[in-house]
């Protein structure tokens, strides 16, 4: 693990996650800005609340057919999100009576921090393929010059959906329960729901869920590190993309079936490293690189705690 930090380390360069300082902001005092703060429970409610009210008609829509996405399913559930991100933010804005930006959204440095997040998730997903094209655990097809719009359609999706889950998880939650609770419990609620939410995946292994973990907690203390929810958003929204959308992987079990490629994993080699049917958040080279993530995003933030 510690291997994987250092390599992790040098990719993100000496000053990554390197605290930009917003006066009289931190994401975990964003709570304490409310006229009307909601506690842990109210915070909990408003999460489930927004999440039935904003997706809850996705149970009525018939579910793809062999783990793919047709682009109208992937519309309904960007429209899903979308909603649910509005109804927590007008929750935000007009219950708790606090500024948009106190979720962690404020703006100074949000353009490095949101080009830095995405870049990490492009080198950590291209590392991942390319060693199980070279290991001859899955190849790639050619290059689709033609599939290029409708990817960049699909990142405008994933912005909406990473940035839902970020923005309620290592955002809303985390300061609620922070707030009363502590950063500890914070953390591991955060982690619970966001492992909870995924459950219900196509294909989901012991691998996948262990992973689910370890980017609950990557991606918590990096958004502490970093005091803010801009890098964490990029990483994720860019993430998925990048699986699904550049490199032609399921993503969470599901194929989009639009890619600039199309990595076709091995069957006679095992899952181990492509992630199978589920893809590359099944893949142990994604643990390795999600625990090194961890070393590296906690030492980051008990450099910001300790300055």
């Amino acid at each position: 693990m510690e291997g994987s930090a250092q390599i992790i380390g040098f990719l993100l360069d000496r000053d990554f996650m390197k605290s930009v300082e917003v006066e009289g902001s931190t994401l975990m005092s964003g709570m304490a800005q409310a006229r009307r703060p909601s506690g842990p429970w109210l915070v909990m409610g408003a999460v489930v609340g927004t999440t039935l009210l904003g997706q809850g008609f996705l149970a009525v829509i018939p579910d793809p057919a062999a783990g793919t996405k047709p682009f109208w399913f992937e519309a309904a559930l960007t429209f899903g999100f979308a909603v649910q991100l509005l109804l927590l933010l007008a929750w935000v804005r007009y219950r708790e009576q606090r500024p948009l930006a106190s979720l962690g959204l404020a703006t100074h440095g949000a353009g490095q921090l949101f080009l830095r997040g995405a870049g990490i998730a492009v080198a950590f997903s291209t590392i991942i393929v390319l060693l199980n094209v070279m290991t001859g655990h899955a190849e790639l097809t050619d290059f689709s010059g033609a599939a290029l719009l409708p990817v960049a359609i699909l990142l405008m999706g994933f912005m909406v959906q990473a940035s839902t889950e970020e923005i309620m998880t290592r955002g809303y939650i985390m300061q609620g329960i922070a707030w009363k609770k502590g950063i500890v419990v914070a953390m591991v609620v955060q982690t619970v729901v966001f492992t909870a939410l995924h459950l219900g995946n196509k294909n989901i292994n012991p691998m996948a869920v262990l992973n689910l973990v370890l980017v609950s907690v990557f991606l918590g203390y990096w958004a502490l590190a970093e005091n803010g929810l801009w890098g964490v958003c990029a990483f994720h929204a860019v993430w998925n993309w990048s699986q699904g959308s550049l490199w032609g992987s399921p993503v969470s079990g599901m194929y989009g079936g639009t890619s600039l490629f199309r990595m076709v994993p091995d069957p006679t080699t095992g899952a181990l490293l492509s992630g199978g049917s589920y893809g590359l958040e099944a893949s142990v080279l994604v643990t390795v690189v999600l625990s090194g993530g961890i070393v590296v995003a906690y030492r980051a933030y008990r450099r910001r705690t300790a300055a």
